[in-house]
């Protein structure tokens, strides 16, 4: 036919002449004319079923057109149909129909005659027999190719399509398998089919009938380019997709909802974890408010200990890896990684952000984009600048004036000099003295033998310098403030390095000497109001440097912390760094400084008379123990803040708000004093089981109902666990004993600890309590009970599965359950009494949800427990790393569990009584299997691998029936109702990719559907989430 664009590509053709020949260039809105006539044309499109002609058949109806049946439709015609185009069960009709009248037509072959001509022959009988039986009449010039004034040639009815095939011997074909076999192959506006095009398509089969459908390249680009009927290829998704039968009816309106914005927006609301193994020096800052600053991956995150609630910083769009603390108590600094490093600051202040979000004061930016990251960051005690250091290979040290980066600014930093050439990270820390300002004399440096600058080497920042006691007491003939300065130290791998300004603003630094001592390495120091500096050595104890003669002046080992965890080696550079004395906080008001180590530790010492240094032996101790006994080892401090006075919680502060119930109040006995009962969050990992009132303006939208671990069941099975954390995880200790006296300091502060578990504890003089639990690793998978319960369950590379309650903000059970493997899928049945974990090692691992007690274990490699203990030295028949289990999913009637991973196979195992046992096994995927999904019904599994490749099966016909070997399902699945959607291909999230192929186009990872299927989430490489109108078939949709 004559393409009605003709005309308007003739027109372009002397403005492409032009541009070839120099005389201009074309117009900008040239393509978008293009594009607008591209839409007209869609619009006046009428589109066709593969292989179906308009003149001989007609305008198709159904799912390829918007025309119903009309009232000339039989009633019988209108029973088999129905009103609706869509049938979710469709696929499976489809393909029992194509099974049974593909065996019929081959039984019928004959060599003499083309394929499919016997069904053609017995299509035309019935034909024959219905011209005999019609009624003549006169037939109209216009109806020539129709058999009677009504009906064209070739056609057939659903009646009739079952008296051929009852010919050919085909006698049980059903209404729902007919009515499928009519949505694929077309009818007309009286359900008529064209039983050639239909002989055709049985002859090419399902796959290459697809194949004839029209194809389009990428997602909709608005509600116009929408109608459209056949595949739609984009490159993320290697096979394509198809619309659903009903789009050209439904798809306008799902478009225009898809490209508009969602009403559903995400915000946070709990952070549940701690810095404890990213974090280089004290990440657990206190605010003028008794508050408690920290940071946790991209946020900044303001506690407040007494109702248990949190605020963040959202500005940062990379890792946060350091926090500092302005001396007005109230704003914080953040340094981030990056190409160009990012320090932001901020108010911790409360309702001073848009939509309660703390907001950003200004914000410094690396220029150059060598740095890496900020490691450490720290403000001077005038407040006016702010230090950063780089994780550059010179660990370049920077001062800027912060307050002149607001509203986007970005002057040069006031200074930049090279801090020390080591291995990164080699500074871990930097603090600046807040007791002495320095103005330097003016004493001529003496001039250096090469051209290198005398600030390069510190040699003019450390000539004659007069400390300042009062600033107010200077005489007029004094230096000027500006060119007075404070000091700082900057600390880490085997140095601790002074720095100085001199008279002319020029900075210099020089390390101090380890007199008499191996050189260590220093995680913590505080400068002390006598002029001292004290510092936290890798090995557990304590050092003091003279800053007059930047030297080491003694150490303090013999009753400091122990020698505990493990550090980085030549043979293994990759661990972790868990030794040492990681925080040092100064009381001034207290006289005394409080350190926290490795050993699980917090320890007060007294100052001297001169304030100078500290005794030689604590005053005080308290001893963190693991929440699981003393079997465990102690957790491993990271940080540390002390809250004193008024600000300190009290004790009888509750994780679940202010509150206080009957309970926790204590009761009088006959033995005295009753101690009230813990609570989820004085036990850590216990049973809550209090029916306490939430507070108010949490989760408005959100029933508040009881969690069930308060039923009676789930109660017994933790009743050890708990008595076992209760009496085992607080131990406070004075001199080897409890210490309750009033005037102990531990009893008029409250201490504040990070571990490396992630996990951050409240401690005093009468308990101690793990108020945030998070994972000692990285969560690789997290899946929510059903029901509408507000529990998830995560799993990472430590092996642990943890409950959180989302309505309490409270982890409320933990159990390791990976048995020295990582963990890598979790899945709840669809009754919420099951929990299915998969494990790096191949183990799939079945517990009951509510209590972590293990059902049944399953080896997907044929790696059998009892096998591997008796033979050491058998190992599995696939390589390393081939065996994690990637994915798994439970059928809606909790009686399949298909499990799937790096292995490329799918395998399907059958719930008998709690027993799981292999049923069927499914291979056909190229790459690493990432996403399951069975379909509502459970006649289905979707699965998805990395590369993009969707392949259904069939699922097995039982649990009795022997293993089975499935191949991927062949037919049509566009009308598929999912139960879930976590493949991250597929029609109803096409949106979700950035078009094309870009280099730096976000590579979605993860993506989930709400229950309600009205939205979807997805995650991507950059660390944002999204969320979206499902479905979501928009390119770019907001």
């Amino acid at each position: 036919r004559p393409c009605p664009r003709t005309a308007s590509r003739a027109g372009l053709a002397p403005l492409t002449m032009s541009r070839r020949a120099g005389l201009g260039a074309l117009e900008p809105d040239m393509g978008a004319a293009a594009r607008e006539d591209e839409r007209r044309e869609r619009r006046r499109r009428e589109y066709r079923p593969p292989m179906w002609d308009t003149e001989t058949h007609g305008k198709p109806a159904g799912r390829f057109g918007r025309s119903p049946l009309e009232s000339g439709a039989d009633e019988e015609t209108r029973r088999v149909l129905g009103p609706s185009n869509v049938a979710p069960d469709a696929a499976a009709h489809l393909e029992e129909a194509w099974r049974k009248m593909r065996a019929a037509a081959v039984s019928r072959r004959q060599h003499h005659r083309a394929e499919g001509a016997a069904v053609l022959d017995a299509f035309e009988r019935v034909e024959s027999e219905r011209r005999e039986s019609a009624p003549t009449s006169r037939v109209r010039p216009g109806d020539r190719d129709r058999d009677d004034g009504s009906r064209r040639t070739r056609m057939c009815s659903p009646a009739e399509f079952k008296r051929a095939w009852f010919a050919l011997g085909v006698r049980d074909l059903s209404d729902a398998q007919v009515k499928a076999v009519f949505a694929q192959i077309g009818h007309d506006a009286r359900g008529n089919m064209p039983y050639d095009v239909f002989v055709k398509a049985l002859v090419l089969k399902s796959g290459r009938v697809l194949g004839l459908e029209r194809i389009k390249k990428g997602a909709f680009e608005d509600a116009d380019d929408a109608r459209f009927m056949g595949k739609i290829t984009y490159p993320q998704c290697r096979r394509g997709v198809q619309a659903p039968s009903d789009w050209l009816t439904a798809g306008r309106a799902i478009t225009a909802r898809s490209a508009s914005m969602p009403t559903l927006a995400l915000e946070p609301d709990f952070a549940h974890g701690f810095p404890g193994r990213g974090d280089l020096g004290n990440s657990l800052l206190q605010t003028k408010a008794g508050e408690l600053a920290y940071y946790v991956g991209a946020l900044g995150v303001v506690y407040d200990p007494r109702t248990h609630a949190q605020r963040f910083f959202r500005g940062h769009t990379g890792l946060v890896r350091s926090i500092a603390a302005h001396p007005d108590g109230e704003t914080f600094a953040t340094g981030q990684d990056g190409h160009n490093p990012v320090a932001c600051v901020w108010s911790s202040r409360r309702g001073t952000g848009a939509d309660g979000e703390l907001p950003a004061l200004a914000r410094v930016v690396e220029p150059l984009g060598f740095c890496r990251a900020f490691v450490c960051v720290a403000f001077s005690p005038d407040g006016r600048h702010l230090l950063t250091v780089g994780s550059d290979d010179k660990h370049t040290v920077f001062l800027w004036d912060w307050q002149k980066h607001v509203g986007g600014d970005k002057p040069p930093p006031l200074m930049s000099m090279p801090g020390i050439q080591a291995a990164v990270p080699a500074v871990w820390g930097a603090t600046f003295n807040p007791y002495r300002r320095f103005i330097s004399a003016r004493v001529a440096p003496p001039r250096p033998a090469t051209s290198q600058k005398p600030f390069a080497s510190g040699q003019a920042a450390f000539g004659p310098v007069a400390p300042i006691a009062d600033r107010r007491s200077r005489s007029k003939g004094e230096a000027s403030e500006s060119k007075s300065s404070f000091e700082f130290v900057t600390f880490g791998a085997k140095h601790v390095k002074l720095w100085r300004a001199d008279g002319d603003g020029r900075w210099g630094g020089r390390p101090l000497r380890f007199d008499g001592a191996a050189p260590f390495s220093a995680h913590a120091a505080a400068f002390l109001p006598g002029g001292n500096l004290l510092v936290g050595k890798d090995d557990g104890g304590l050092a003091l440097f003279d800053l007059e003669k930047r030297a080491l002046k003694r150490l303090v080992g013999s009753q400091a912390h122990a020698d505990a965890g493990a550090a980085p080696n030549v043979r293994n550079p990759a661990r972790e760094n868990t030794k040492g004395v990681r925080a040092l906080v100064l009381l001034e008001g207290e006289n005394a400084v409080v350190s926290a180590g490795a050993d699980g530790r917090i320890l007060a010492w007294r100052l001297t008379a001169a304030r100078d240094d500290v005794e030689d032996t604590p005053f005080e101790e308290i001893q963190l123990q693991h929440p699981m006994g003393a079997n465990h080892a102690p957790p491993r401090i990271r940080s540390l803040a002390v809250v004193a006075g008024e600000n300190a919680p009290s004790a009888e502060c509750s994780l679940s708000g202010p509150r206080e119930s009957k309970r926790q109040s204590g009761t009088e006995s006959a033995s005295g004093f009753v101690p009230p009962a813990p609570r989820a969050a004085d036990r850590p990992w216990g049973v809550d089981g209090d029916n306490d009132e939430l507070p108010p303006g949490r989760f408005p939208t959100k029933p508040r109902g009881v969690t069930p671990w308060a039923l009676a069941d789930t109660r017994d099975a933790l009743e050890q666990t708990r008595e076992t954390t209760s009496a085992t995880s607080r131990s406070i200790q004075t001199g080897g004993s409890t210490s309750s006296s009033s005037s102990s300091l531990f009893s008029r502060v409250a201490c504040f600890a990070g571990t490396t578990a992630c996990d951050l504890w409240e401690a005093d003089a009468t308990r101690a309590r793990v108020r945030i639990a998070g994972a000692g690793g990285t969560l690789d998978a997290v899946a929510w009970m059903p029901g509408h319960i507000p529990v998830c369950a995560t799993l990472g590379s430590d092996g642990w599965v943890r409950l959180c309650d989302a309505e309490r903000r409270a982890q409320i059970a933990a159990a390791n359950v990976g048995d020295g493997a990582a963990g890598r899928s979790l899945a709840f049945s669809g009754d919420g009494k099951l929990l299915a974990a998969g494990f790096a090692d191949g183990r799939v691992a079945v517990f009951r949800a509510r209590t972590l007690e293990l059902v049944a274990e399953t080896t997907p490699v044929a790696r059998e427990r009892h096998r591997r203990e008796r033979e050491p030295g058998w190992s599995e028949s696939a390589p390393d790393g081939f065996a994690r289990v990637e994915s798994l999913a439970f059928s809606p009637d909790s009686a399949l569990l298909a499990a799937a991973g790096a292995d490329r196979v799918v395998r399907v195992f059958a719930n008998v009584a709690g027993a799981f046992a292999l049923v069927a096994t499914c291979a056909g995927h190229s790459a690493t299997v990432r996403a399951l999904d069975w379909s509502e019904d459970g006649a289905l599994l979707r699965s998805q691998c990395v590369g993009g490749e969707l392949l259904h099966w069939r699922a097995p016909e039982g649990a009795k029936t022997p293993q089975q070997t499935l191949r991927p399902f062949p037919g049509d699945v566009r009308d598929v109702t999912w139960k879930t959607h976590n493949s991250t291909v597929g029609f109803p999230v096409m949106g979700v990719w950035e078009p094309g192929r870009a280099s730096n186009a976000r590579v979605v990872g993860a993506i989930d559907r709400s229950p309600d299927s009205r939205f979807v989430v997805a995650g991507d490489d950059a660390g944002d989430l999204r969320v979206l109108n499902y479905p979501c078939v928009v390119r770019a949709a907001p």
